[in-house]
């Protein structure tokens, strides 16, 4: 990728579109080059911003797989484009909590490269073992998130690589960024296997504990194409000093 991707993932965040509408015109006057900005507010809050002309891009947390009918509650992806969108997180290991399994997750990927979003789909293994376990569990579970899409309609595949035991307040912290080169060229191979030449386009994100004292080390060094940030998202100041640091642009 020419630019590097930094995608906010707000979450269940801000309580309010006052405060969602403050976040975003921080983020919207700031001026990074080298980067693409994408932003993924609650779906609610979406069409608020995606009707005004921004830098930004923005995208939705989820998506279901059927494009109508009894599914209250759902949106459809060509109802997350018809608002605006251009992205949709997929997988998210949080969904993946609640019981969405590999199957569904399937599913949704195709419904969103169908609909000609970016398709940013989480993988990442719970715990880390010496051994290597772990690896089998990422490749079972990027094959069958990825069952029935074919090579012919990758593109606007994006991997975000997000290890479970990196996130949240029990977490070691991000991993190191030799360990991350390592491992997203194990997902390359992955999707090398599954799609042939063609993956070695496909995107490679990382998330978890990242912050701008280690953004630029694990994008670098890390090799990876961009970062999938939560908690600091939320933060406009943060994110940007994030963004700033992947490009090495000054804070």
């Amino acid at each position: 990728m020419s630019k590097k991707l930094v995608v906010a993932n707000w979450k269940l965040n801000p309580s309010t579109l006052e405060e969602a509408d403050r976040i975003i015109k921080i983020i919207s006057r700031a001026k990074i080059t080298g980067a693409t900005l994408v932003v993924c507010p609650p779906a609610v809050f979406l069409g608020r911003f995606t009707s005004r002309k921004m830098s930004l891009s923005f995208g939705v947390q989820d998506i279901f797989y059927e494009t109508a009918g009894a599914f209250t509650g759902e949106y459809s992806a060509l109802m997350a484009k018809s608002t605006g969108a251009r992205f949709a997180i997929v997988g998210h290991s949080e969904r993946r909590a609640y019981g969405e399994t590999n199957k569904i997750v399937a599913k949704k990927v195709e419904a969103s490269l169908k609909a000609k979003l970016g398709t940013i789909l989480c993988v990442g293994e719970k715990e880390r073992d010496t051994h290597g376990h772990y690896l089998s569990y990422l490749k079972a579970q990027i094959d069958e998130s990825l069952e029935g899409v074919s090579k012919n309609h990758i593109d606007g595949l994006i991997i975000a690589y997000e290890p479970l035991w990196t996130i949240g307040e029990r977490s070691r912290g991000a991993m190191e960024a030799r360990d991350l080169h390592e491992t997203a060229l194990f997902v390359r191979k992955v999707l090398h296997d599954y799609f042939g030449k063609k993956a070695l386009s496909i995107p490679i994100l990382y998330g978890g504990s990242v912050d701008s004292e280690n953004a630029r080390t694990l994008i670098i060094d890390g090799q990876v194409d961009g970062l999938l940030i939560g908690r600091e998202s939320i933060k406009p100041e943060h994110f940007l000093k994030i963004a700033r640091s992947v490009t090495g642009a000054k804070s």
